[in-house]
């Protein structure tokens, strides 16, 4: 088995790496100390293409491979951890969308998810356990 990553791989992970160590770490501290990520960091994400970033370009998204996103969210979290989890709860529920839900709903939503126009949520619980999700 071949573990090594190719060198497309290889330089969009520098590239993830360089964008989070420049735009989000030096920020980090201060979206944890205020529980938020502000505007500016948002759109930065979208302009990207990392808010889209498994989704089908035809629905504006990048169109990335699953192991190309693992970096991603390894590079991002690295830097921020919630600046990562904004990222995979998007394109979690973009992933759901684009498996389970119509058209009409592909077409309205996916885009604004990838553009960061609309923000994605999940919500998990277990019965008689509650959640830490």
């Amino acid at each position: 088995m071949n573990l090594d990553l190719t060198p497309a791989q290889a330089e969009a992970w520098r590239a993830f790496a360089a964008y989070a160590q420049t735009h989000i770490a030096p920020r980090a501290e201060a979206f944890d100390r205020e529980e938020r990520l502000p505007g500016d960091v948002v759109a930065g994400l979208a302009q990207q293409g990392y808010l889209g970033a498994t989704l089908p370009s035809r629905y504006g998204g990048a169109g990335m491979d699953m192991l190309t996103f693992g970096l991603l969210n390894e590079a991002l979290g690295r830097a921020c951890a919630a600046t990562r989890a904004l990222v995979m709860v998007q394109n979690m529920v973009g992933q759901a969308l684009l498996q389970w839900g119509s058209e009409a709903q592909k077409s309205r939503w996916l885009p604004r998810l990838a553009r960061g126009e609309t923000i994605a949520a999940i919500a998990v619980t277990e019965p008689e356990v509650g959640s830490d999700a």
